[in-house]
């Protein structure tokens, strides 16, 4: 473990573009990588966590790294910081930059690699910024189905079907979303939709074909035929 302390020094602390920038770096490493300031420990690698924690000029921090890289990224976190974030001479705080953009492209990062409840905060961060975001209300609902938070997930996933009808993914993550709660009728009404609009959507043949499965009330030869059309256009389970 390394760890090294440092002091915020640029006027405005950490507002958006230097928690971003923060995050960005640490994020580079393989280490997990953590800051301490006010008697709380957050993680280093989340945007909320630390613009949260409203570190102001004048705030020292410890920066602490546990890991195959972790005295290059204390290193680089600290140089960071010593470099006022690139706003020397600034006498007015900034405006926040963080776009609904920004957000997302966080958001699918933590989801890939697995983090659902950090993607959920940003998909919620991205709606917050825009309301009416269909895509931010069905990533936040497939993130929820991972969590099999499915109640959740299912009026998610209906706020994105009423802002964009025309979405096939979108019918698609309420499909997944009932088919958690082994509503199967309702989940393969979402999928039906979701191939009336994609006649070519792998993912929603095969997850209506799992429910016809489930089902097993004479269902068996259309769930088959379900996951034929699936294989069909491309689809690997």
């Amino acid at each position: 473990m390394t760890e090294a302390t440092a002091t915020i020094q640029n006027y405005a602390g950490i507002h958006a573009r230097p928690a971003l920038l923060f995050v960005q770096t640490a994020s580079s490493f393989v280490s997990k990588v953590q800051i301490k300031a006010k008697g709380r420990t957050v993680d280093a690698k989340s945007i909320l966590m630390i613009m949260a924690m409203s570190l102001s000029r004048g705030t020292e921090i410890t920066i602490v790294a546990d890991g195959p890289d972790e005295a290059e990224a204390v290193n680089a976190l600290k140089a960071l910081i010593d470099s006022k974030f690139g706003e020397e001479g600034y006498e007015e705080e900034q405006e926040p930059v963080l776009t609904v953009q920004d957000y997302l492209k966080m958001a699918d990062k933590c989801f890939v690699s697995g983090d659902y409840r950090e993607a959920i905060e940003n998909y919620s961060a991205a709606i917050e910024l825009e309301e009416d975001c269909a895509v931010a209300y069905n990533n936040r609902s497939y993130a929820y189905v991972k969590l099999e938070e499915y109640d959740k997930a299912i009026s998610d996933a209906g706020c994105a079907v009423r802002l964009q009808p025309d979405e096939a993914n979108y019918y698609d993550t309420l499909g997944c979303a009932y088919m958690g709660l082994k509503n199967y009728s309702k989940a393969i009404e979402a999928f039906d939709q979701a191939i009336t609009l994609n006649p070519n959507f792998a993912e929603a043949y095969y997850n209506r074909g799992l429910c016809r499965q489930a089902q097993s009330i004479d269902d068996s030869t259309k769930a088959q035929d379900d996951f034929n059309k699936a294989k069909t256009f491309g689809y690997i389970s």
